[in-house]
């Protein structure tokens, strides 16, 4: 084999070695285990959104979403059908290209008013009587809770 095709092949491994950790994401497997810990597994609607700066993070918004719950799979408070309560996500006022990779678990979906979703959250440790997502990305998703429901799925390795 020439120098020439030993630098071609080194060249090509070294920019794969780079790209493809950059489209990393995260194991479906881990978001399940964090939605199957998650103390707070419930159904709830958007009632509004409010969206506030981060104070001295001028590239950061806060968006706090204010819920009605209505279902009650699991919950570690005591939450009942009719229960509101509060999530505070923060997102960057830059969003990537459409379609640009981003390592890492996958990003919070941005609420919208009047959506109905499933969620898994835990308490916020910041903010008293708040609410965050549990499992990242996935936290809203309905495939999780779908399969958290599967009796079959729940024998799974445990996380």
């Amino acid at each position: 084999m020439s120098r020439a095709s030993i630098k071609r092949l080194l060249g090509a491994g070294l920019l794969m070695a780079v790209a493809l950790p950059a489209r990393a994401e995260l194991s479906p497997m881990l978001y399940l285990c964090w939605a199957r810990q998650a103390p707070e597994a419930l159904q709830v609607q958007v009632l509004n959104i409010e969206t506030e700066p981060v104070q001295g993070e001028p590239e950061l918004i806060a968006r706090v979403a204010s819920l009605r719950v209505t279902a009650v799979r699991r919950s570690a408070d005591g939450l009942k059908p009719g229960a509101q309560i509060r999530i505070r996500q923060i997102e960057s006022k830059h969003k990537p290209a459409a379609g640009a990779p981003m390592p890492g678990p996958a990003p919070m979906p941005s609420l919208q008013q009047g959506q109905a979703l499933s969620a898994f959250l835990e308490p916020d440790g910041q903010l008293r009587g708040f609410y965050q997502p549990a499992a990242r990305g996935q936290s809203f998703s309905p495939y999780l809770w779908a399969d958290e429901a599967d009796p079959a799925q729940r024998a799974a390795p445990s996380c």
